[in-house]
């Protein structure tokens, strides 16, 4: 748990006998909760080979997965009791404190990586006294990241605690300044366009595919 102390006209306070009071308060970047499951299964070289027999016994050898589970609870942030245009430019709103600072939490992340790899013997140059060459191995993966595509929230507007929705749309008191534009209609779309903002989302399924080179 991660905290900030916010002292409280400590002046003012002493001379009045009540002492120093601090307020502690949750950091941005408090995360409580967070858990990690990891699971790696692989297929062994050789006479450590323990994977399927038969014609295609050789696609499995040194062929592994690595399975990671992660989880975590969200990261704090401050309500706020008033709807502004956050999806404007140039307009001078002023947020006004919801309770209190970094009272709220966004919803937990859950994500799941996937990597698969296989090692193949390279074996190269003359060889030596016992007949045998020289070798590296050539480390083939794939990595799929959130693999179940989660829509994690990262961020959320304010007002309504949502991340495709500010809220000032639907206000009462934001129907005059609406009704007030050459184009209402027009001025919904393209503000619903702009406030559904992608970066208040994790990124989607990711898929890499390489290689290592090891001599």
């Amino acid at each position: 748990m991660v905290q900030a102390l916010i002292q409280v006209l400590p002046p003012v306070l002493s001379k009045a006998g009540l002492g120093n009071l601090r307020t502690p308060i949750p950091l941005s970047f408090d995360t409580r909760h967070q858990l990690q499951l990891t699971f790696d299964y692989r297929w062994g070289h050789g006479t450590d080979y323990n994977g399927p027999k038969g014609f295609m016994k050789h696609i499995f050898q040194d062929l592994g997965a690595n399975f990671v589970v992660l989880a975590n609870s969200g990261v704090p942030y401050s309500q706020q009791s008033n709807f502004t245009q956050d999806g404007a430019f140039g307009i001078n709103d002023r947020p006004q404190l919801k309770g209190s600072i970094n009272g709220s939490r966004l919803p937990w992340q859950f994500r799941v990586n996937v990597r698969i790899d296989k090692n193949i013997e390279l074996k190269w140059g003359k060889k030596d006294g016992d007949g045998k060459r020289k070798s590296s191995f050539l480390n083939v993966y794939l990595l799929c990241q959130n693999v179940l595509n989660t829509k994690n929230i990262i961020s959320v507007y304010r007002a309504t605690g949502n991340a495709n929705d500010d809220g000032f749309l639907t206000a009462a008191t934001s129907q005059g300044i609406i009704n007030g534009k050459n184009d209402p209609q027009a001025f919904i779309n393209m503000y619903q366009m702009k406030i559904n903002n992608p970066n208040n989302y994790s990124l989607p399924r990711q898929l890499r595919l390489g290689a290592i080179l090891n001599f």
